[in-house]
């Protein structure tokens, strides 16, 4: 097993480099969640302090019912965790507990020294000078390649647009409810099958997103509408194969909301096998692997010929258990069925 410590040059390099190495144990020194916090409010470019904010959106995401110092598993089938600085412990000559990027290149240390046989520990860097202050310690090191924003379009265009989308989205949306709520208070009479937004307030969005605002609305007066609660689950599982490509701590999120959508479209409709296992692909990528191959075979018992059901639960024992013999008997299925 590889053990990882990634520097916090890496990370604003490539917010995604927390993800960019499957099936290792990612480690975070704890000084790095300060320096980041420096970031997010220092007069910094606006790039660098994008990518602050994303990192930090990213942790968040992974946080959230677990603990990052206890480890918290990947959507790569990965592990991250914090690691907090013990002031107690001696520093080795020439390093200083008072230099952030020292703490850094200890904790990588003691991970190093104290490491198991056949475990192999790395510090990621692209620092010149923290590769040659690792260098005297023996620390294995190498650089991380990922996050080339020096393209014209990187920087000009891509960036700038996802700074920005998310808020002219949210007005675009709060400006589309406000609307739809006056006519719900007007016609108390709508149901699931009308659009509720009026057609002027629709030009602002794709159908897409009107469709799912339509189902938002009416689970505020019905909360058990089931196609309702479908959409929503599709929208959110439509964003999520999006975000997975450019944005993984959006991924999450929007994998997490997905998944609570369907589990409650379910509980209504549990007879539906394609929204249960698009909920399992969800669940498998918010690291959440029982539940998945839970939700997989309960698709297979009902229906064995399911083609998404038996690549899918393979794919998952492939990369969240490393059984490839039963992964290859599920892969095989899928030909049989193809």
């Amino acid at each position: 097993m590889r053990t990882l410590v990634l520097d916090t040059n890496v990370l604003l390099l490539d917010p995604d480099a927390l993800l960019a190495y499957p099936g290792d144990e990612i480690v975070l020194p704890e000084v790095i969640l300060g320096e980041l916090d420096k970031i997010k409010v220092s007069r910094s470019d606006a790039d660098t302090r994008f990518r602050g904010r994303e990192i930090s959106r990213l942790l968040f995401e992974l946080s959230e019912g677990s603990s990052l110092v206890d480890g918290v598993a990947l959507p790569n089938n990965g592990t991250l965790r914090i690691v907090p600085f013990d002031t107690d412990k001696s520093m080795p000559e020439g390093f200083s507990a008072k230099n952030p990027d020292d703490r850094i290149i200890v904790t990588a240390w003691l991970l190093h020294k104290n490491a198991t046989e056949g475990d192999h520990v790395l510090l990621i860097t692209n620092d010149l000078n923290m590769l040659l202050k690792a260098q005297t310690l023996g620390i294995p090191i190498q650089r991380h390649d990922g996050g080339d924003d020096s393209s014209f379009a990187k920087k000009y265009l891509i960036r700038p647009f996802q700074r920005y989308r998310t808020p002219l989205l949210i007005m675009a949306i709060s400006i589309a409810i406000f609307a739809a709520s006056i006519v719900i208070a007007i016609n108390t009479s709508v149901t699931s099958q009308e659009s509720i937004l009026p057609s002027e307030y629709r030009n602002f969005l794709t159908e897409e997103q009107a469709g799912g605002i339509d189902a938002l609305i009416m689970l505020q007066s019905n909360p058990s509408d089931s196609e309702s609660l479908l959409t929503i689950a599709k929208l959110y599982y439509s964003y999520y194969e999006k975000a997975v490509i450019e944005n993984s701590a959006q991924a999450i999120s929007y994998a997490k909301k997905g998944t609570q959508y369907y589990q409650r479209y379910l509980d209504l409709v549990p007879t539906d096998a394609d929204a249960r296992v698009e909920k399992a692909i969800l669940t498998f990528y918010t690291g959440d692997t029982d539940s998945a191959i839970e939700d997989l075979q309960t698709v297979l018992e009902s229906t064995p010929d399911h083609v998404r059901g038996n690549y899918n639960l393979g794919v998952v024992y492939m990369q969240g258990r490393h059984d490839y013999d039963l992964a290859e008997t599920y892969f095989a299925k899928v030909i049989e069925l193809s």
